[in-house]
């Protein structure tokens, strides 16, 4: 089975599109994956893909501002990194490393600052950029995919291109969407935010209208999905990592119990760990150390800096990340409790809950127990759950009465996955939904 994958990221597994997708599609037999994406950098090596192809955005910009009578097109195949040795030769995205990292860092700091006319900008780029669209097909063409498999991404470009290409291809596509970008259950008093949402959901209907079925995060998803857009979804979780190496978890008396948060804290969930800091502090309990690649601002740094009790630490690679897990004792989820971030999230599952299962530790979510990711920790009790900061002080007093909590969940946790997370099974389930989709879609001609 050949399958096209189109993603705005490169396939990396330090990036969350690239760490997700290589444990939904790294082991499955029989498949053969092309990839398309849409940034500087170069892909990883992964077994399952042959063949990768870039459109990097910064060249693109640089593009529209050119003739068209001078300029190259902008799009080039791609080999991965070998990491033991050195990008080679053919890797176009190894040359012009500092304009690449000029604009990483432009891109960042627009990011950073809420700067809506630059993204407002690449979307014009995208749509006026010597883009070589030639030269995608023949890729494509020559790969020869069987089925196009389409993570949603908000941003228009990527979706144009999506559609660009399945206009040209007869092949069944297939969507996957993460979070709720199609449902009016948001909070702005922005008109260009409801310009914007009502601009999406046109572009999500068209593409659902050009798809055979849509994977999805969560049940709460799946349902109000098939709802409003008429169209069969399946929930499609991150496998666990079958890597990890399960050993009986036991807390060594004397020794002070570790609280880890691995990921981004912006969307507020950094106060539910401002909160776990100050219980600790007064508990005169544990240590809290926090990792994440959010930009810090003086307040957060005020809620989660403090001495002898918590740190902010930089990100590290996802292999550091691992050990530290392995190392923790309690690894924490937060949502924020604030309507509006309540409501961008409620029906998503970060990525890193299924991390967190994998190791073998306790949980500890704090957050409102009516959105997706602490409904599924709780209802499959795999975590401490904590709604207030009542319930928070209550389970970190309990805790510190009596160690045992950390030894039940932490074999919570890896009862569940043997039990309901087989991830060979996961995998053969996910190759024959795609290969129905495959064979149904021929029927059709």
């Amino acid at each position: 089975m050949k399958i096209l994958i189109l993603s705005q990221y490169p396939w990396q597994k330090e990036n969350s599109f690239g760490n997700t997708y290589s444990s939904i599609f790294g082991k499955v037999e029989g498949i053969d994956i092309a990839h398309i994406y849409l940034m500087e950098g170069l892909p990883d090596e992964e077994p399952n893909i042959s063949c990768y192809y870039q459109i990097p955005e910064s060249k693109v910009i640089r593009s529209v501002f050119k003739s068209s009578k001078n300029v190259k097109r902008v799009g080039n195949r791609i080999t991965p990194i070998d990491s033991s040795s050195l990008p080679n030769e053919k890797n176009e995205a190894s040359k012009e490393p500092s304009k690449q990292s000029f604009y990483s860092k432009i891109l960042s700091f627009g990011k950073r600052h809420h700067w809506k006319s630059m993204f407002y900008a690449r979307e014009l780029a995208w749509k006026y950029g010597k883009i070589d669209y030639d030269g995608l097909l023949a890729f494509v063409k020559e790969f020869k995919p069987d089925i196009f498999f389409l993570p949603y991404n908000h941003i228009y470009y990527t979706n144009r291109l999506a559609m660009f290409i399945k206009e040209h291809i007869d092949i069944p596509m297939v969507l996957e969407l993460s979070m709720d970008h199609y449902s009016l259950k948001r909070v702005s008093w922005s008109p260009i935010f409801w310009i914007d949402r009502f601009a999406k959901r046109s572009m999500i209907r068209k593409l659902v209208a050009k798809s055979e079925m849509m994977y999805v995060i969560s049940k709460k998803l799946k349902e109000e999905c098939e709802a409003q857009l008429h169209i069969p979804c399946k929930i499609l979780y991150k496998t666990p990592d079958e890597n990890r190496i399960h050993q009986p978890y036991l807390h060594k008396e004397g020794e002070p119990v570790r609280f880890l948060f691995t990921g981004n804290i912006y969307a507020n969930r950094w106060k539910p760990l401002g909160m776990l800091a100050k219980i600790l502090q007064q508990e005169n309990f544990g240590r809290l150390d926090i990792y994440t690649a959010t930009p810090i601002t003086n307040k957060m740094s005020k809620a989660l800096d403090i001495e002898g009790v918590s740190a902010i630490h930089a990100p590290v690679s996802q292999k550091e990340v691992i050990e530290l897990q392995n190392a923790a004792d309690v690894l924490v989820h937060t949502e924020s409790f604030d309507k509006k971030n309540k409501l961008l999230v409620r029906c998503a599952i970060s990525t890193k809950i299924m991390d967190y299962l994998s190791v073998g530790r306790s949980i500890l979510a704090i957050g409102p127990r009516d959105i997706s990711s602490i409904e599924y920790l709780e209802d499959n009790q795999v975590a401490l759950v904590a709604d207030n900061e009542g319930s928070l002080r209550k389970i970190v007093q309990s805790i510190k009465n009596d160690s045992k909590v950390l030894t039940d969940y932490a074999s919570r946790s890896i009862k569940y996955v043997s039990e309901h997370l087989n991830a060979k099974e996961k995998r053969e389930a996910l190759y024959n939904d795609l290969q129905a989709i495959i064979d149904n879609y021929k029927k059709k001609d």
